[in-house]
């Protein structure tokens, strides 16, 4: 029968787990699903047909030590953890989270230049949504992704269905200032060679800040006439590299955001921050005012 995962990221979006998950990959002992994100567990889909196409991205196993997947939409979704614990009791789960504005500026970006949206100025959004914080879960596309950058109540829920020991929470900020030392601790936890140094250079999936030309960029990134004639006529790999090329004009570098707007904003997160830090018996302070 195929190997099903030993191990799965968990999450959360925008801390770092598409670089996590490249790390991991170029592991001699790790085998990834080469589909990042299958998001199985999470799925609408989720059953006995969708499982026969989650073992199939595992088909490739050939003895590594250490099996795994990367999906950040795991960590908040309510029957994630209960599935998970249903089919991979002995699972390890590896989380990352971030400090949870700096978190909520790159993803509401991501989702901006994804074209999710019309763009607005970040704090102008956020200071109008943080006077209703109890409609968020409603909003769609998450409330612009703030709601994510809450932990508690998600961790909660992985601890009722896993023993604290199989779940090793790794800070962004951490992963950033000394990738190494973070990255030998878990190859370490997942059984395989710590003192492997993959390539810690390479950049992967940068958030991108403010559109340069809001209406080019709604020609790049939302349907219109004259992508639908370009799909007709153009292979596919060039419009992708074309795309791209256009839209790292378009944009503005990494998205930032002044500290006394970051500090205000904190303040919707500083009960949680609070509950998860004791919840993990973790400083978390570094992410307060």
């Amino acid at each position: 029968m195929t190997q099903l995962p030993t191990f799965l990221v968990l999450g959360v979006a925008k801390a770092g787990t598409t670089a996590l998950y490249h790390h991991l990959r170029a592991h001699p002992g790790v085998y990834m699903s080469p589909v990042k994100e299958p998001g199985f567990f999470s799925g609408s889909d989720y059953g006995l047909e969708a499982l026969a196409a989650y073992r199939a991205l595992f088909s490739g196993v050939q003895g590594e030590r250490a099996v795994g997947e990367a999906s950040p939409s795991y960590l908040h979704h309510p029957d994630a953890p209960a599935r998970i614990a249903a089919l991979l009791p002995d699972v390890k789960l590896v989380v990352l989270l971030r400090q949870p504005v700096r978190r909520a500026v790159s993803h509401y970006f991501d989702m901006l230049n994804a074209g999710a949206f019309p763009y607005r100025p970040f704090e102008e959004v956020f200071r109008e949504k943080m006077r209703h914080v109890e409609a968020w879960a409603d909003e769609p596309f998450a409330c612009y992704g703030f709601r994510l950058s809450f932990y508690h109540d998600a961790l909660r829920r992985y601890l009722d269905h896993f023993p604290r020991e199989r779940l090793r929470v790794y800070l962004f900020e951490d992963f950033r200032a000394a990738p190494g030392a973070l990255l030998a601790d878990l190859y370490a936890f997942l059984g395989v060679d710590p003192g492997f140094r993959p390539d810690l250079e390479a950049r992967h999936n940068p958030t991108h800040g403010v559109p340069r030309s809001r209406a080019l960029h709604r020609t790049v990134m939302q349907p219109n006439a004259l992508k639908a004639v370009a799909q007709r006529l153009v292979p596919a790999p060039l419009r992708r590299r074309a795309a791209a090329f256009l839209l790292r004009g378009l944009r503005t570098g990494r998205p930032t955001l002044p500290d006394a707007l970051r500090d205000e904003f904190t303040a919707v997160y500083r009960d949680d921050i609070l509950k998860t830090q004791a919840l993990l018996g973790r400083d978390l302070s570094r992410w307060l005012p």
